[in-house]
């Protein structure tokens, strides 16, 4: 069962803002969403609505009107966290004054290959090379191999045009169809299965669009089903009865807190979706890509009764890497540091590519290692640090000059 945090953790949290993200990954979610306008120069944003008049707050002329109107410096004028505040009093926080809207670039500079993202081409009709844009940005981030191999890009859109786009593009990359609420009923749905199951991996329904025969017609297509927006407890119960694979929540603690037991780490739960998407199709890893479906296996329920505080990155090396000058580029393995920490962990560091170098380590700015050496292990006591969010930044340097960062974030309890 994938925990989809819908805009981030939205219910407490200001939409698409690195507050609503932070606090989606802290809460459980396995991904998070991010929709994609596109600015008058070219650039892709993240917010939901194609307008500014909802959620924007600053100079009219930079602040009102469509997106796509404006340039990415008026855009960056504008606060989208005061109306928050202001509509949901009992949540409102001081820091969520004068947020900004995030490009994509910056949603993937800041979290890196450290989360799932699940990005919605939004009017991509009328927004130029808007699926171009989107992979580029991606292979800037070496983001297609692993969205590819396992799910931690799914691309979505109520634009079956901007699918198929994606997928003559990229074949590999795993696309989700979206159909909107109240007029696409099941059986309208199940009619178009055949269509959606030739580029797409999923569908993504309304919660009031899916049923039992929806969620067995999909699976009977290779289709994963991830339904939204499920924001309560019991409609989260009955969907994973119809046996859904995953569903978007703007509340992601609450559907962690029904999933109890049955749930693995981020990374894991999207491996196991792809490689059943694969199973069902009869498609092996080395072909992992776009077309394939997944079974009725839900991804996130696990045999051992294991926990989602489980840590993850010390079973998965996560990797960094630099585009400084010739090959071989230089990278930065990073391994062991946990999602969430209530004691201490050691994090392993490895330089490779180059000659010599160094490795220094920070925790929250602070530098806690430097080492001239190209490995080195450090033991962060998550017990004397304060509860809530905090940042492992590892900046690794060779003879020649080159440098490579890696942020890792994690949380302290």
């Amino acid at each position: 069962m994938l925990n989809v945090g819908h805009r981030g953790a939205s219910g407490p949290a200001p939409e698409h803002t690195f507050s609503a993200y932070d606090l989606g990954i802290e809460q459980g979610a396995d991904y998070i969403e991010q929709d994609l306008q596109q600015t008058a120069d070219g650039t892709l944003v993240v917010l939901h609505d194609e307008t500014l008049d909802r959620t924007a707050r600053g100079p009219v002329e930079n602040c009102k009107g469509l997106v796509r109107s404006k340039t990415l410096e008026q855009i960056k004028t504008c606060d989208v966290g005061s109306w928050f505040n202001d509509e949901y009093p009992d949540r409102a926080r001081p820091e969520y004054v004068g947020l900004k809207i995030p490009t994509l670039r910056e949603v993937f500079e800041e979290y890196g290959k450290d989360v799932n993202y699940y990005i919605e081409t939004k009017r991509p009709a009328l927004a130029e090379r808007m699926e171009e844009r989107l992979l580029e940005l991606m292979s800037d981030f070496d983001l297609r191999r692993p969205a590819a191999e396992r799910w931690q890009v799914l691309i979505q859109s109520f634009a079956p045009e901007s699918l198929v786009k994606v997928h003559a593009l990229d074949p590999s990359l795993p696309l989700i169809q979206l159909y909107f609420g109240a007029k696409n009923t099941s059986p309208w749905i199940q009619g178009t299965l055949d269509a959606a199951r030739k580029y797409a991996v999923g569908i993504g329904p309304a919660k009031d669009s899916t049923d039992g025969p929806l969620v067995k017609a999909a699976h009977e297509h290779c289709l994963a089903v991830h339904p939204y927006t499920v924001n309560e407890k019991p409609e989260m119960e009955s969907l994973i009865g119809l046996g859904v694979d995953g569903m978007f929540t703007n509340f992601p603690d609450r559907l962690e807190e029904v999933l109890g037991t049955r749930t693995l780490p981020w990374d894991t739960a999207a491996a196991r979706a792809a490689e059943a998407s694969r199973t069902c199709r009869g498609v092996s890893g080395a072909d992992a890509g776009g077309g394939s479906g997944t079974t009725g296996d839900s991804s996130r329920e696990r045999s051992d009764g294991g926990s989602s505080s489980t840590p993850s990155s010390d079973r998965v090396e996560i990797l960094g890497t630099s585009r400084v000058g010739a090959k071989p580029r230089l990278g930065l393995g990073v391994k062991g540091v946990p999602r969430r920490c209530a004691s201490s962990f050691v994090a392993r560091l490895v330089l490779t590519g180059g000659r010599g170098g160094s490795i220094r380590v920070y925790v929250d700015g602070r530098r806690v290692a430097k080492k001239g050496r190209r490995a080195v292990q450090v033991r962060v006591a998550c017990g004397d640090l304060e509860p809530g969010l905090h940042r492992l930044r590892a900046v690794g340097a060779s003879r020649a000059g080159g440098r490579v960062g890696r942020t890792i974030r994690f949380f302290a309890r």
